[in-house]
């Protein structure tokens, strides 16, 4: 039986659009043309979901759906799509808050809106309908809290070992769509169909996902960023959460290994993720970014629990343990990945992922550890657009130190400039850690160092305390544990710098 679709908007022509393009689909669409005939159908009709637009005569779109989640039964947890040319966040959270559970700007694409459709009806269908139907699968996006920490090297082994050692259905999504590194990784060629082979089609459907997978030796099936930087602007923040979708409906996980830029895309691929797995390394500047990007996580009202830390390397010293670590993000690491760094570079250089060829190895053994964790995770989704707290923007296009921040707030959108400022005025949040290092602002390029610094046991601890952003982290050095740290006098600046 088809899914009944009620339709609120004042506008007759947008009114004839969506019910075309709904009842090609094979809804029934039932439509009303102010707040108050909505309100009204709703309670006649019993929708399975309502597309509801904001600005309508009588009873606006906020007041409609406050009034029906006010309601008590079954039917007041129909679930909202708001629909509004407005694209001020403040509107966005309001429509949220009021009940609504995703949020559409127009102009929208309709193969956008379907997906969307399709997904919350999915979520929301009683536990009845979808006997002997495949559970729709889990989208696990991992994240690099710097360049350089291995999180495509865990993306990649990860989907391997889901699918081979697991028995899971796994796809791999190269969300670096510039400059993404699975074709390398893999051994596949620039000949290879990548993402913009679907967002150039004229109409994206899940035929047309399917024919461009790629099928690894693995058994996985990949989705290869752009063959060059250009085409990568073919890709839009509206084909993302479309394409995941569909890759919703064929796999068991979906592995999406993204760049650390917090641009509108990554945030829609954030927003769409069952679970982010955010990379991490233990040294000083990855910390920071951590620190970073765990409170612009929270500004942006995900759940905690649906972030969790991956420290990778966990084993090689750095002078930082994972208890310092940890100290210093004030929350624990969830996963550890060991160090096998010269095993790691060898299988880039031949294209041959450890979990391919070397599953027995040290890197191999732990990455199947990790695997085995990721695929006992709860399996209940918080992949939905967060309803707590307005999305307020980042201060530049990517994290770094503080002197581009001043440079960047000038391309802002003007509340995201506005939020860059007050961050910056207020300083970076405050960083605790807690560093291992006798040779406090000296430079250590020897392994003949490193080896007997290990050995030594007994080097000085020195508590970091990042006010920032007046001073680069690394001349917070050298001060007394349980102590402040001190602006620097010129030596200390000469020596660190």
């Amino acid at each position: 039986m088809a899914a009944k679709i009620l339709v609120v908007d004042d506008d007759p022509n947008f009114q004839r659009l969506l019910t075309y393009t709904l009842k090609q689909e094979g809804y029934e669409v039932v439509v009303a043309g102010d707040g108050a005939e909505g309100f009204r159908l709703w309670g006649a009709e019993s929708p399975a979901l309502m597309l509801l637009d904001v600005m309508l005569p009588k009873l606006d779109g906020y007041q409609v759906a406050a009034k029906i989640r006010a309601e008590e039964g079954p039917s007041a947890h129909v679930p909202i799509i708001m629909l509004t040319a407005e694209r001020e966040v403040e509107q966005k959270v309001r429509g949220l808050r009021a009940g609504a559970d995703d949020y559409l700007i127009k102009p929208f694409h309709p193969a956008e809106l379907l997906a969307r459709i399709k997904s919350l009806l999915a979520r929301f269908a009683p536990t009845e309908t979808l006997v002997g139907r495949p559970p729709l699968g889990r989208i696990l996006v991992f994240y690099g809290a710097k360049g350089g920490v291995g999180t495509t090297t865990i993306s990649i082994n990860t989907a391997i070992a889901l699918h081979r050692e697991l028995g899971r259905k796994t796809a791999l999504v190269d969300g670096n769509l510039q400059f993404g590194d699975h074709r390398v990784f893999l051994d596949l060629g620039l000949d290879r169909k990548s993402i913009v082979d679907v967002v150039t089609a004229p109409s994206i459907d899940v035929d047309l996902v399917k024919q461009v997978l790629v099928r690894h030796d693995a058994g996985v099936d990949l989705l290869l960023a752009p063959p060059s930087p250009e085409t990568a602007e073919l890709v839009t923040q509206e084909h993302m959460p479309i394409v995941l979708e569909h890759l919703r409906s064929l796999y068991d996980y979906i592995i999406v290994d993204v760049d650390k830029k917090l641009d509108e895309i990554n945030l829609r691929v954030l927003d769409a993720a069952d679970t982010i797995f955010v990379v991490m390394t233990a040294d000083l500047s990855c910390l920071k970014n951590v620190r970073l990007v765990l409170e612009t996580i929270a500004n942006l009202g995900y759940e905690q629990d649906k972030v969790r830390l991956v420290l990778n390397r966990s084993n090689a010293f750095t002078g930082i343990n994972v208890k310092n670590a940890e100290g210093a993000l004030k929350r624990t690491i969830d996963h550890q990945v060991v160090n096998e760094y010269r095993g790691a570079i060898s299988a880039l250089n031949s294209g041959a992922p450890f979990m391919f060829t070397k599953a027995d190895s040290l890197l191999g053994r732990s990455l199947l550890d990790f695997a085995r964790v990721v695929d006992k995770l709860p399996t209940t989704s918080t992949a939905r657009l967060p309803n707590i707290t307005p999305r307020r923007g980042l201060p530049g296009p990517q994290f770094g130190e503080a002197a581009s921040w001043t440079a960047a707030e000038s391309r802002l959108p003007g509340r995201n400039r506005r939020w860059a400022e007050d961050s910056r005025r207020s300083g970076f949040a405050r960083t605790v850690c807690t560093w291992s290092n006798p040779h406090v602002g000296q430079a250590d390029n020897s392994d003949r160092d490193e080896e007997r610094e290990q050995q030594s046991g007994d080097a000085q601890r020195a508590t970091l305390e990042c006010l920032g952003p007046k001073l680069p982290l690394h001349w917070l050095l050298g001060c007394q544990a349980g102590q402040p740290a001190q602006p620097p006098d010129k030596s200390q600046v000469s020596r660190a710098g």
